[in-house]
Parts: structure tokens; sequence; C-alpha cells
């Protein structure tokens, strides 16, 4: 009996001491479980990031774990910054790529807005399609060279309309008046409007109105400029050059004259500039005209490449000549031209230029129709039709034998 008890307690210490050690070798890390813990930390951390965002589906939740950054130069040196800092440093929120590609547009936007309030220009892409019918005016050039003064208010009644056309064509009317003190024109200079109709079925068409500010002509009469070519109110293929002579009558040593520029459609500092010309050229026409050999080389050369302008379309050249210093006396001359071909009539634009306050010559108002040739064509030949059916309406006759509309009636017989 005391020997089975002897191996029942030899058996119990043996298990114990296996249980003991077992136990103690579990709880007590190994060289690789330590390498595993000193990673744990990195996985929990990427762990807590993804979790603050909480994505909403399995779909967002996918996106998101893919939409996280691959390593990069310097990212393990980012790392070490962050794990030496708050182990709760604050996540900021993850914004969507589209809403940041709308705020870089919407950006983008504002700022050609405000260069286009400041420099007074036109857009590139204002001959796209504005969707709707419209009135938009230019200064001093057409659309992609004129100054943009804005758009016009469109489809409002209009008398003339209506009085030509009939009641189905008279809300073609515009109305657009402009506050011209931010250009600053100089009084007695003279400038040209160009005003553009677009329809949604024809497309864009316009006219030119020529507009005299009040006062009188700036410049020095004593400059005498004169243009050879091209010739006044000649119709030209295309405007290859300007050529002429000019001087300053009250200079008798020399002509005077140290600069020669040309512009199209508007005068200095609003017309499209088309360069300054060659000057110095010998005149000797010029010699024997003044009598002063001094005015030998008075004759300016300007080439000019071809500013492809429109077949058919009018346009007018300033010249100045300007004397020697930066505040130099000035003259300038002014030429119509004509480039030939045909140009193609898409509407019919009537205007009507006026400046609402004489004295200071700041507000500008223009008012008046526009209509595509279409429309009127339409208007006309529904006009032609009625006209021919109220004819024959006239040739038949009545029932009493005459004919309607004749001015003759027939007479009854009378029974006594």
């Amino acid at each position: 009996m005391k020997v089975i008890l002897i191996l029942f307690l030899i058996l119990f210490v043996i298990v114990s001491s296996l249980f003991i050690t077992t136990f103690f070798s579990r709880s007590a890390p190994s060289d690789g479980d330590m390498e595993l813990i000193a990673e744990v930390p990195l996985e929990e951390e990427n762990l807590s990031i993804v979790s603050d965002i909480d994505p909403a589906t399995a779909d967002e939740a996918q996106s998101l774990d893919d939409s996280l950054p691959d390593s990069e130069p310097g990212a393990e040196a980012d790392a070490a910054e962050e794990d030496a800092s708050s182990e709760e440093m604050p996540v900021e929120e993850e914004i969507p790529e589209e809403e940041i590609l709308e705020e870089e547009e919407i950006t983008e936007i504002g700022q050609q807005d405000d260069s286009q309030d400041t420099d007074w220009q036109s857009p590139a892409d204002d001959q796209s399609d504005p969707g709707q019918d419209t009135i938009k005016i230019y200064l001093d050039g057409d659309m992609e060279n004129g100054i943009y003064l804005g758009a016009a208010s469109y489809g409002i009644d209009s008398s003339a309309a209506n009085e030509l056309y009939g009641p189905e064509l008279a809300s073609t009317g515009f109305d657009f008046k402009w506050d011209s003190t931010g250009l600053g024109l100089e009084p007695g200079s003279t400038h040209f409007l160009y005003i553009y109709y677009y329809n949604t079925e024809a497309g864009w068409d316009y006219i030119r109105e020529k507009i005299h500010i009040t006062g009188q002509k700036p410049g020095d009469s004593g400059i005498r400029i004169f243009i050879d070519e091209p010739v006044e109110q000649k119709t030209i293929d295309v405007l290859a050059g300007i050529n002429g002579w000019a001087l300053d009558s009250a200079s008798a040593d020399n002509t005077g004259i140290k600069k020669v520029a040309a512009y199209l459609d508007g005068p200095e500092g609003f017309g499209r500039h088309l360069g300054d010309a060659e000057y110095g050229l010998e005149r000797s026409g010029v010699v024997g005209f003044f009598n002063n050999e001094n005015y030998l080389h008075s004759g300016f050369e300007l080439s000019i490449e071809d500013p492809d302008l429109e077949p058919g379309s009018k346009h007018t050249l300033f010249i100045y000549a300007r004397g020697p210093g930066e505040n130099g006396s000035y003259n300038f001359e002014m030429i119509d031209i004509y480039i030939s071909g045909e140009k193609e009539e898409k509407s019919v634009i009537e205007a009507t230029v006026s400046l609402e306050d004489p004295g200071t010559n700041n507000m500008v108002s223009i008012e008046g129709y526009a209509i595509t040739v279409d429309a009127i064509d339409d208007f006309l030949q529904k006009q032609k039709e009625e006209s021919a059916a109220d004819e024959a309406a006239a040739e038949l006759p009545d029932e009493n034998g005459g004919t309607d509309g004749s001015g003759e009636y027939s007479m009854k017989k009378i029974v006594f």
C-alpha cells in the first residue's frame, strides 16, 4: 500500500512539473515572437486610421484601402517622425478627388473673370455657341481683337421691328447701356462699336457702328501725314502694307518725326496694333512741295503680315506720327478700306447709338433689333401668300353676281 502511494506521489510531481514548465514556456516570448510584437503597433496604427474614416459600404472600404499610398522615398523617415509625436494625433479627413477638381475649376473661372474685368478683353472662346439668341458688344475691333463691353438685353419689344415685320417679330429688340468712364475715351476721338448677334440656327453675324466723342480732334495739326497706299475707300484683296510720308511743319531743320505706327479699327490704345513703320525713307516729292531739303527723309513704309480680314468687310486705319521724346507731340490720320469679296449676311441688325450725357460722354446707349434673314424671308413669303389669297378672293363673284371687293355692287330686281 505504501509503495502504491509513493508511486502516485512521484507521478503527481512529474505531471505538475511538466504543467508548470509548459505554462511558463508559453507565457515567455521567444526571439521570433519579439519581432512579431515589434511589428504589431504599426499594424494597429494603420487600422486606427482606417476605422476613423468609417466607410459606409464595403465598396467604399475597398476603394479606401486601394487609395492608401504606397511607400515613397523618404516615407520611412516621415513614419519615424510620426511615431515620435503623440499617438493620438488627429487624422485629417480625406477629400474626395471629384470635389478637389471642382474647387480647382471654380478657382480658374474666377481668375478668368477677374482678368476680363481688368483688361476689358474678350474671352478667346466668344465664338462658341451661347445656346440662346444673344447680343454682344465690342469696342474698336471684332470679336477676336476688340474690347468686350458686355451682353445686351435681347428679346424686348421693338416698335421699329413691329412696324416693319409685324407683331410676330416684334420681340427681337435689344438694349445696352455702357458707362465708358473706365476706358477714358478722349474728347474728339473716333471709335467703332461691333454689335454681334447670335441665333441658334443662323449663328453669328455683326454690324459696325461709328461713334464720335464730342470735342476737338486730338493731336497737333502742324504734323502732316499723307497715306499713299492703301488708297482711301479702295477695295483691296489683302492688307499687305502701308506707305506714305509724315513731317512736322513746325520743324525746319529736320522732319521732326521720330515714330510712325498703324492701328486697325480704333485709335492708339484701343485698336489692333499693326506695327511700327520704317521711317526715314527718301521722298523727293515732299522736298519739292515744301521747298525744304530737310524733309527728304520723311517717307515711311510698313509691311503687314496678312491680318486675316473677313471678305466683304470694311475697316479703318489709324496712322500715328510722333515727335521726339516720351511726351512728344503727335497727330493721326484715318482712312477707310474695303476687303474684296462678299460678306455672308445671316441677320438684319439695326442699331441706334447715342450719348446720353453729352457733357461728360460717360454713358453710351445702344438700342435696336436683330432678326435672322430666314425669319424675314418667311415673313415676306407669308405676306405674299396672304396677298395672293386676298386677290384671289376679290375675283370670286358674290351671291348677287358682283365681285367681292371690286367696288361694284349688283342691282337687285325690284318688283312693283
